[in-house]
């Protein structure tokens, strides 16, 4: 390959794109040597700033994170390379460190790693582990915890993307985020990092890191008290609460996840790996889209459409404007589109099944809104109404309805439409749709009075003699009552009101 590739391969990247060419040869200067690295694939990019790259170097597969040389490039390297001293002190498991690097052109620095072959994100692995593996993988991560912070370090950006599987061996990755303190850390800054650490799951896996915070505190020495846990229990939500903002600004700004545009006259965002022709022709003329579609719901207030976007069905919904004085109360407040898009993505990192958010349309002139789109993905289950008064939910079912009350509880959400129509329910799983009226409450007392309005209106589907009636209400019995007995043993548990005011 041609110093030209390396040349346009530098320039890309320096450019914005999101997109380099591939594969591309860099000549190189590590430990006063030139040499050449060639990049294969591109794994994690920050356009203009940061690219990790798998590569080759002398015949040998490498990890190669490559920055724009600036001030914060030296910033960066420096703490990677104090980071990986402070976890070969910790006697965690890491890949090897083989050498700082610059390039030829003097205008891009770098570290490389030993490339770790045939591993695996463990965030990735995650969702096809059961719940003893989960406790056993979590425990572990929770291990490499402690012995950072007995060297008086811990992993500021900690979650189960940062770490990687291999058989029975887990590596610790991105040493950069490695903060270091004085040894031992203080029990604050441990707790801190801990809350930083179980706020990572679900919210139905918090239980899960109960055996690997037991562990974690005998080793550590500390006796568990509620003092204790109302301290861990504050740094969980405060960590959540942080991870839930920056992950809903994700869905409202461009980034690797979404694309974002604003202009004076529409608002569009869509999630990477949707592009294409039909996502096009959608966002350019979506009523010209919908009608080629099958229709779900015509109302005066929306519009539904099942349709197709590169060859996957999805629907798309239409908040219509009905009249004049419509139009004045809508303009100057959050379009229902925006609302369901931004809840579709809170539910998402919830853990809630509910329906999974594509893209986002909404016509305006300057910063008064009009007529809007929100698109999603189809959920092919029928809803609860559907099958019958006399229907028995299955041992399954039955499962995901009280996880999904419990859920809604322990994040203080309120559907607000409850209906059992909006409720779609297969054979194993259950789902919320129709998210306009969803909220989540910092007050307890609304939460409470808004969740039983949701109560009373699903009940109000079913004869109250009717076989669903009875068995819907009785999971909503056992929810409220096992929320109760979870608020009163918090010292033992770590389920706890993740919306909860400090």
């Amino acid at each position: 390959m041609s110093s030209a590739d390396s040349s346009n391969f530098l320039t890309a990247f320096s450019g914005g794109n999101r997109q380099l060419p591939l594969p591309a040869t860099l000549p190189i200067v590590i430990d006063g040597k030139s040499t050449t690295l060639t990049a294969h694939a591109v794994l994690r990019l920050l356009p203009r700033k940061r690219v990790v790259l798998k590569g080759e170097i002398e015949n040998q597969i490498v990890a190669i994170k490559l920055f724009a040389k600036s001030l914060s490039s030296a910033r960066n390297i420096t703490r990677e390379m104090a980071g990986y001293a402070a976890v070969s002190t910790a006697r965690v498991t890491s890949p090897k460190l083989i050498g700082r690097f610059s390039s030829a052109c003097d205008k891009f620095e770098g570290i490389i790693y030993e490339f770790i072959e045939d591993a695996t994100e463990l965030g990735k692995c995650w969702p096809q582990f059961n719940d003893d593996e989960r406790k056993y993988w979590f425990r572990e991560v929770m291990s490499a915890s402690l012995l950072l912070h007995g060297v008086g370090a811990y992993q500021e950006d900690i979650h189960l993307g940062n770490f990687l599987l291999k058989g029975s061996r887990l590596f610790l990755l991105d040493v950069g985020s490695i903060v270091i303190h004085v040894a031992p850390l203080s029990q604050k800054k441990c707790l801190v990092n801990l809350g930083q650490l179980i706020a990572q799951l679900d919210v139905r896996e918090h239980v899960l890191a109960e055996p690997a915070l037991e562990s974690y505190f005998s080793q550590s020495g500390w006796i568990d008290s509620l003092s204790l846990r109302n301290q861990l229990h504050k740094a969980i939500r405060h960590a959540w609460r942080k991870r839930l903002r920056d992950y809903l600004r994700k869905a409202n700004r461009i980034c690797s996840m979404t694309f974002y545009e604003q202009t004076f006259k529409r608002l569009i965002a869509h999630r990477r790996g949707w592009e294409g022709a039909d996502l096009q022709r959608l966002l350019s003329d979506p009523d010209l889209f919908m009608e080629s579609g099958q229709l779900l719901k015509a109302g005066n207030t929306a519009t539904v459409v099942k349709a197709e976007i590169n060859g996957r069905p999805v629907v798309i919904k239409r908040y219509n404007i009905k009249n004049w004085r419509h139009a004045i109360s809508r303009s100057v407040r959050q379009t229902r589109a925006q609302h369901s898009w931004l809840y579709a993505h809170m539910l998402e990192l919830i853990g809630i099944d509910s329906l999974i958010p594509i893209a986002l349309l909404e016509y305006r002139f300057g910063p008064l809104r009009g007529k809007a789109y929100f698109i999603c993905e189809w959920i092919d289950a029928p809803d609860l109404l559907s099958l019958g008064a006399n229907y028995a939910l299955s041992p399954k079912q039955a499962e995901s309805f009280d996880a999904l009350l419990l859920q809604m509880q322990k994040c203080r959400i309120s559907h607000g439409d409850f209906k059992a129509n909006n409720l779609l329910m297969n054979d194993e799983t259950i789902a919320l749709i129709d998210l306009d009226a969803m909220q989540r409450h910092s007050s307890s007392r609304n939460f409470e009075k808004a969740f039983q309005r949701d109560i009373k209106r699903l009940l109000r589907n079913w004869p109250t003699d009717s076989a669903i009636h009875a068995e819907v209400k009785a999971l909503i019995k056992y929810s409220l009552e096992a929320e109760v007995t979870t608020k009163l043993n918090a010292v033992s548990k770590t389920s706890l009101q993740i919306f909860e005011s400090s």
